[in-house]
């Protein structure tokens, strides 16, 4: 019993030192090797030291601009424009297809091109629905790659699925090749390409 009572008494102390330490920004020496005590970090070698204020909260982070100037709002663009990368609604339906190019036309927008990392159905039916529709010019369909499998014997199947997607119009219009927009990956890295041309050989 003496020796369960003195333990806890060292415990206690112990974390009332590291309590104390914590509220003061102490620092405290440790030996090679020797990990820092709780709730304090290695600010240089041999020294431990918590932080000497509370660490701030991002639900307490309230930024206030100090930006002062004339504030000039453009609702639309003056030419027609293009959105290179845009993540619209699903387009895999006329009434979604219709919703979306509603949007663009308020901002002058004429061409906006989908980077959702599409492939495979989901990419099929989005370029299908878009070349039915009576707005096939407005819209562009990057073709995407999955690389979460990435290991022995993914290349192939890779390589595979980029050039269905490519057959089935990513990039394209009505089977007509789309100058530098054969696909994206999904790293957020764009690559442009000549029609038809893929990056990877079956063996990569």
């Amino acid at each position: 019993m003496k020796v369960r009572v003195v333990g806890s008494v060292v415990v206690v102390a112990a974390a009332l030192s590291v309590a104390t330490m914590a509220q003061r920004g102490a620092r405290q020496r440790v030996t090679p090797g020797q990990e820092c005590p709780p709730g304090t970090t290695e600010t240089r070698p041999g020294n431990c030291q918590a932080p000497e204020f509370p660490p701030p909260s991002i639900v307490d982070y309230r930024p206030k601009s100090t930006l002062v100037t004339t504030e000039h709002q453009v609702p639309k663009s003056k030419f027609p424009s293009i959105d290179i990368h845009g993540h619209p609604p699903s387009l895999t339906t006329a009434a979604s297809i219709e919703a979306v190019v509603s949007e663009m036309d308020k901002l002058n927008l004429r061409v906006l091109v989908s980077a959702d990392n599409s492939s495979g159905d989901r990419l099929t039916r989005a370029v299908q629905a878009i070349n039915a529709s009576p707005h096939k010019d407005r819209f562009r369909v990057l073709a995407g790659i999955n690389f979460s499998n990435v290991g022995p014997g993914w290349g192939p199947p890779a390589v595979a699925q980029l050039e269905a997607d490519l057959k089935a119009g990513a990039g394209s219009i009505d089977g007509r090749d789309a100058k530098a927009l054969d696909y994206t990956v999904d790293l957020g890295v764009g690559q442009r390409a000549r029609p038809g041309w893929l990056p990877w050989r079956a063996n990569g």
